[in-house]
Formats: C-alpha cells, structure tokens, sequence
C-alpha cells in the first residue's frame, strides 16, 4: 500500500483554504463528503490550479503488514494510541481504537477504513497536514485553545487535558470574543512577542459546559438538561459525552478568528469544588513552567518531524505578554469576566 492509481480512485473532491494553506480532499465516498462540506463550511474554494496538500480517503480495508508494527509511546506515560511501520517512501499508521490506518509519504495522506463511521479521523488527518504546513514554517505547537479579544489580541488558555481550556475558550465568545482554536494552537516568535494561529477544529465539550453557557443550551434538548443538572458536580465534570460546537452558528458569522498577536495567556489550575475561583498574576519563570508541559510534537506521521523547541523560546514568546494563573474552583462566568476586563485595559 498506497500505489499510485488510489488519488484516481478518489474520484470526488473538495478545495479547502485552511488560513493561507490549500488543501484538497479526494474520497470515493459521496456520504463522507457531504459531511466534511458541512465541517468545513467556511473555508470551502474553488477548484484552482495548484491543489496543495492532499488527502485522500477510500472506504474500506487497507492491506497492512501486521508483522512490521510498533507502537508509538503515549503522550506523557499513557497507552499507545497508534501503532506504525515505515516504508521506503513514507509512514503508515494504524489507529488502535478503530482500525483507521493512515499513509503518509510527506505533504499527502491516504486515509482508508470505515472512515465514514469514524469520520474525526478524517478531520484530524486534514487539520494535521496544516500543522505540519506551519510546522515547516518555523511554528510550533501547543496543547491549549485560544480566543481573540475585541480589540484582536490573541488570548492563550493552556492546561492539561480535562481542566476546562474549551469550556473556557467558550464562555468569553457572549462578551464579544471571537474563537481561534480548541486544543491545538500554532505559535510563532514576532519580535519580542509572538503570534497564534489556530486549527480549525470545532470545540468538543462536555455537557456540563453547556449547562454552564446559557448560549449552549439548545445543543441538548430540555429533559436530558434536567437529567444532568441532577449530576454531582464532580460526576458531571467528568462525564465523557462529547459534542462539536458549530461556534458560526451558534455565535454568529465571522466568529472565527485564525491568527491574533498574543497578548494575555491563562494557564488553567483550577478544579471543581476548589471555592472560589482566583486569577493571578505569574512570572515569566512561572509562565515557562506551565507552558513547557504542553509543548507538543506535529505528530506521529512524518518519520523524521522537526524537534520541539527549547525552554528559552517560550520564554522569547511571553516576553510582551501578561501571564495569568487560575486557581482555585472552576467558575466559567468569573473566568469570561476577567478575561473581558483584562482586555479592555488593554
């Protein structure tokens, strides 16, 4: 696997401007088509001469040679999610949870399996061909959302997994904020400071996000809201039944935001039932701390990806930043209020 008459057999196509990068999408699925369109919406083009990046998705079963496969350690000690091999012209990947295997020879992927009933992998492949794409730009990557202010400053919100960074991200778009990125944001040194760019990824929140955001009610039909306002705070918190937020519509057009010069970074320790919430002011030592924990690499797809960088680069990108700490107990509407009057005062 892959030979080169498989881009021929994705015989339908869809052109994406992903920020300043272009993507193409082949499939031989008309189903998963029609929902990448609707994933996509705002960044669907017309067909141009240069296609950029392609990714190509058959459905059905790819030809894997299972003797050769190792896996890929988990981030920070957890399980192996991937398993891979590599090939004199590029990698092949195979997703553990659900048999996705995922070819890559560099700038192409081909994506083959059930994709339509695993259809997130398929988005993740097309978000991770724009990574590497700034990636190769000299950006790197950081496990943390990010929002715009009104006044379009970039605004990062790291933790870890499962303290509230989304739900966070989420609850300053009713004061006017726009949404730049959900788990992934992109980082680039400019000057004494630096810029974000976010990947364009739907947020993917709990139901306790949307009993806390009124603007998300209606993602849950009323007697299912009862049912979880009945939960234990600490029960809701961590209850895994995730949904995508169409932020357009539910914020309205042009919501969106991919690129914004970082001026304030919250850097999430908070914790259900911890009291009140306090947000504080911390150092850029302190600053270079937490945010070294969530460096990331691009991924598992290319063999040879570039290194993550150096301590000293994140303290380069904090330099003209004013950096928060968030203790104590997890407070949506306080969080949305501080982060709206920090950026007025600019």
């Amino acid at each position: 696997m892959p030979d080169s008459s498989l881009p021929m057999e994705c015989g339908l196509a869809l052109h994406l401007l992903l920020r300043d990068v272009p993507v193409t999408v082949r499939t031989d699925s008309p189903q998963l088509l029609e929902v990448i369109k609707e994933y996509f919406a705002p960044f669907i083009v017309q067909a141009s001469s240069e296609e950029g990046r392609l990714v190509c998705v058959l459905q059905g079963t790819a030809d894997v040679d299972t003797a050769r496969l190792q896996d890929l350690p988990g981030r920070r000690g957890k399980p192996p999610k991937e398993s891979y091999y590599d090939t004199p012209n590029g990698r092949v990947v195979v997703k553990k949870r659900t048999g996705m295997v995922i070819y890559s020879d560099g700038p192409t992927r081909i994506v083959m399996g059930d994709a339509v009933a695993h259809v997130n992998q398929v988005i993740n492949a097309i978000q991770q061909v724009y990574m590497e794409e700034h990636v190769d730009r000299d950006y790197f990557l950081l496990h943390a959302a990010a929002v715009a202010s009104v006044h379009g400053d970039g605004v990062l919100i790291a933790s870890p997994s499962g303290v509230g960074k989304s739900s966070a991200a989420l609850a300053t778009m009713d004061r006017g904020f726009k949404f730049m990125s959900n788990d992934r944001v992109l980082v680039q040194l400019a000057g004494t400071g630096a810029r974000l760019v976010g990947v364009p990824k739907k947020p993917r929140i709990n139901p306790g996000t949307v009993l806390a955001l009124p603007s998300l009610h209606h993602l849950i039909p009323e007697p299912q809201r009862n049912e979880y306002a009945q939960m234990e705070p600490d029960d809701l918190w961590r209850l895994e039944s995730k949904l995508d937020v169409d932020v357009e519509s539910v914020y309205g057009r042009n919501a969106l935001m991919l690129e914004a010069p970082l001026k304030y970074a919250f850097l999430l320790e908070w914790a259900p039932g911890a009291g009140s919430p306090r947000i504080v002011r911390a150092s850029l030592a302190e600053g270079v701390e937490r945010l070294e924990k969530q460096l990331v690499n691009e991924g598992p797809y290319r063999p040879s990806p570039p290194p993550i960088p150096p301590t000293d680069v994140l303290a380069a990108m904090l330099s003209d930043s004013n950096v928060f700490l968030v203790k104590g107990g997890v407070d949506l509407a306080a969080f949305a209020a501080f982060a709206a009057e920090a950026a007025m005062k600019g």
